[in-house]
Order: C-alpha cells, then structure tokens, then sequence
C-alpha cells in the first residue's frame, strides 16, 4: 500500500487454533498497519463482532466496519456496531433495502455494500446513500 497507494479493506478472521493465534493474529495486523504511510486508507472488517471489538481496543486508530450476512443482520445491528466501536456497516447486498441503507447512514455509519456486480445496481446504491461497493468486476464498473 505504501508502494502503489492503493487504499485497502482488510478482513481478518478467527484463527481455529484458539485465542491466543487470533489475538497474535490483531498484533501482528496492527504492527503492519502502524507502517502505513499516514495517507493510505485502509479500513479492517470482520463477520466475528468479538474478534472485531478485541481489535478496536487495540486499536481505536484505525476504522473497522462489521460485516454482515442478510441472514444475520438483526433489528440489533446499531447495538452491536456500538458495542464494537465500528465506524462503518458492511452488508450483504442480497436483501439490502433503501430504507435499511438510510438508517445505517442516519446512525452516523460509512456503508460498504458486498458483492455488487451490476453497474445499475451499483448506482442504485450510490443513489441510497451507501459509501461503497465491494465488486468482482471493478474493471467493467469503472466509468469512462
């Protein structure tokens, strides 16, 4: 990142091996993190709220954003991006309303839409309010 500029979203994951490789595991992204050149953006997400609390207070620094399933997005979702500390919402796009898209920005949220494939869809999205989509094809949704 510090080489090409490119800014970055990094997921990170539980470590099946227990606590202690997943805690080793947020050290060792942090430490990396830290490197950055203060220009590059970068924003850490997670589908494990836990392990996503757990790197926030290591590092309230760096902006993390909870990622979510349709399947798991609860009526709870403010509480749990409280709880967590996240300064952005990462939702599923399957299911995604505008009305759920407006509340996530009425709470004061970046709103980061998974996987959108579909030029017209992305523009949709953008017309909500959401401030990002994360694509397969960002080759064929560039505009000209």
């Amino acid at each position: 990142m510090n080489e090409t500029g490119l800014n970055a979203n990094i997921e990170i994951k539980s470590n099946e091996a227990g606590a202690e490789m997943t805690l080793r595991l947020i050290d060792n992204v942090i430490a990396e993190l830290d490197r950055l050149k203060p220009e590059c953006q970068v924003i850490v997400s997670c589908f494990n709220h836990v392990l996503l609390s757990h790197f926030k207070q290591r590092a309230p620094h760096i902006p993390v954003a909870c990622l979510y399933e349709t399947c798991a997005l609860y009526d709870d979702w403010k509480s749990v991006l409280e709880l967590v500390g996240a300064d952005y919402i990462h939702p599923e796009d399957a299911g995604l309303t505008r009305e759920k898209v407006q509340a996530f920005r009425q709470a004061g949220y970046g709103v980061n839409v998974w996987t959108v494939n579909s030029a017209a869809r992305a523009n949709e999205l953008f017309n909500w309010g959401v401030t990002g989509i994360f694509t397969d094809v960002a080759h064929q949704l560039l505009r000209p």
